[in-house]
């Protein structure tokens, strides 16, 4: 697996993860050590501005998947419950409020689909829930 790095504040214009799995010989007679299975992997928060637009934008569009000789991706938006931010949230919080987790992953299996029709890519969405410890619980 290759990270790769990004800009100190935690920014990069570049692939997030690129999974490379080459096989070992002998696994499998079937399979050719020669060739190379890669899947490029996008990570977004909730917030972010562009998370209903980048899969198609950055990685499907003409750039992460081609950049990396592959034509299959896996865009995860991580959504965090916005309840539990506290006001030092400010415009990260404004904008995640806007969306509604199942709205934003209907939309983007949409547009996968839409992306597998029309440029010939495979792409994968994904909101993953991650829940945080009410600090009023613990």
């Amino acid at each position: 697996m290759l990270i790769h790095p990004t800009d100190p504040y935690g920014a990069g214009d570049r692939t997030d993860l690129l999974v490379e799995a080459v096989p070992s010989p002998g696994d499998d007679p079937n399979v050719t050590t020669s060739g190379s299975v890669k899947r490029v992997i996008e990570v977004k928060g909730s917030w972010t501005d562009e998370v209903s637009t980048s899969q198609a934008e950055q990685l499907a569009g003409g750039r992460y998947l081609p950049e990396a000789g592959t034509d299959v991706g896996i865009y995860i938006v991580g959504w965090y419950p916005v309840e539990l931010w506290d006001a030092k949230g400010g415009n990260r919080k404004t904008q995640a409020k806007k969306l509604q987790l199942d709205t934003l992953l209907v939309h983007l299996l949409d547009q996968a689909a839409g992306l597998s029709q029309a440029g010939g890519v495979h792409v994968r969405p994904m909101v993953i829930n991650i829940p945080r410890p009410d600090k009023q619980k613990a």
